[in-house]
């Protein structure tokens, strides 16, 4: 039996200073660390979709506000934002998928 996917894991850790910017600037400098594995071993771009799930009070805010700032720092990445699954307990926070 071969696995149906592979794991990979980056973890960053810090204070927010407001306006969820912590998790802002970390999940792009993840999302670039993706880009550039998938580009220079692949020569693929990437697409990334975005699950909100419970754990913030605002999470849609955060979710339009990870969008805005990929567009202010013009960081070219397809990005969508998937329709929650409210019956989906299993992630807190901010889950998102790499779609190569």
């Amino acid at each position: 039996m071969l696995p149906h996917f592979h794991l990979f894991c980056m973890v960053t850790a810090g204070i927010d200073q407001g306006s969820y910017q912590f998790e802002k600037q970390s999940f792009w400098e993840h999302i670039k660390v993706y880009q550039d594995i998938f580009r220079s071993l692949f020569s693929s771009d990437i697409k990334v979709v975005l699950n909100g799930r419970l754990g913030y009070k605002d999470t849609d805010g955060l979710l339009q506000k990870i969008m805005q700032y990929g567009e202010k720092h013009s960081i070219k990445v397809t990005l969508s934002i998937k329709e929650p699954n409210k019956e989906n307990r299993y992630y807190k926070g901010l889950q998102f998928s790499v779609i190569i």
